[in-house]
């Protein structure tokens, strides 16, 4: 069960701090270029998918910067430097308008436009596992998790707080959804993510972390938390077009007007790190041409 009441404390925002490749990564890239790392090495900005799959016999490559290699169509000259990554001082960047506006997340998620079946803007809490005052609270544009190697590796979690879901619905499912460009998103190493949501009871949010949100006020919520699944993040920024995932599982009690949902990447022993950007409409996060990005609820 969850709380009726509204989550209202304030909270201040934070920027993320430098602590894995991937945060680095995002401010060298100028939207609509973003980040990717492909499976035969290739890493660098760019505003399509550059990743060429083993199938296609091409290595890849970012047409924005680059000649395409040896062996595609119409160029047989392999290109005379390797691929580097890009950086808003020596690259241009296309601009938003040479991109179509994305209208994928209609077909792929089921939501309607006017999101009266689907909720897309959580707020999102950053807590720390080996630092248990911590947080961050960065409201609706941007998701980030992490973990450090090791069995007793320090992680970064991530809780999405959903606020003002309508008195009418009682079931929910946990959703992603990854539009074909326009977004940062990138994974390091392991990027399986466990989806839980955490029973407040007949509190609210606020009420049950006694007004402060971090790893040591949330920690015993985690311990009772329901698990919705896990979702495997780390190969989807190399696949085309866009995608959705649900967590493959039967629709969950969600009544009330708020829930909680923890995040945190399923890989023991191993290092990884998932950061996406959020989208909750066409027009938000300094984006004109992504529709809707990230992490929602599907109403069922």
């Amino acid at each position: 069960m969850r709380s009726s009441t509204t989550f209202l404390a304030a909270a201040s925002l934070l920027s993320l701090a430098a602590a894995s490749p991937l945060e680095r990564r995002y401010y060298d890239c100028t939207a609509p270029q973003v980040w990717h790392t492909c499976w035969d090495g290739w890493q660098g900005c760019c505003s399509v998918t550059p990743c060429k799959g083993p199938a296609e016999g091409v290595k890849s490559y970012c047409p924005d910067t680059e000649q395409p290699p040896s062996g595609t169509p119409g160029n047989p000259t392999p290109p005379s430097t390797p691929p580097t990554a890009c950086s808003p001082e020596s690259t241009p960047s296309p601009t938003p308008t040479s991109l179509e506006p994305d209208v994928e997340w209609v077909g792929q998620t089921g939501c309607k436009e006017d999101n009266s079946n689907c909720h897309w803007a959580p707020r999102f809490f950053i807590i720390k596992t080996d630092n248990e005052t911590y947080t961050t609270y960065n409201q609706t544009f941007q998701f980030h998790v992490r973990k450090d190697a090791g069995p007793e590796g320090g992680r970064h979690d991530s809780i999405a707080l959903f606020t003002d879901i309508p008195d009418t619905v009682t079931k929910c499912r946990i959703a992603w959804y990854k539009p074909a460009q326009g977004i940062f998103y990138g994974t390091y190493s392991d990027g399986a993510m466990n989806m839980s949501t955490l029973d407040l009871g007949d509190r609210s949010f606020e009420e049950a972390v006694g007004g402060e949100v971090s790893y040591a006020s949330t920690k015993e919520l985690i311990a009772g938390e329901s698990s919705h699944g896990v979702l495997d993040l780390g190969n989807w920024g190399r696949t085309l077009g866009g995608k959705a995932l649900d967590n493959g599982h039967d629709a969950f009690d969600c009544a009330g007007s708020e829930l909680a949902v923890h995040f945190a990447l399923n890989a023991p022993g191993a290092e990884g790190s998932v950061t996406v950007d959020q989208v909750s409409k066409l027009g938000t996060n300094n984006n004109g041409f992504v529709q809707r990005a990230g992490w929602y609820l599907q109403y069922v």
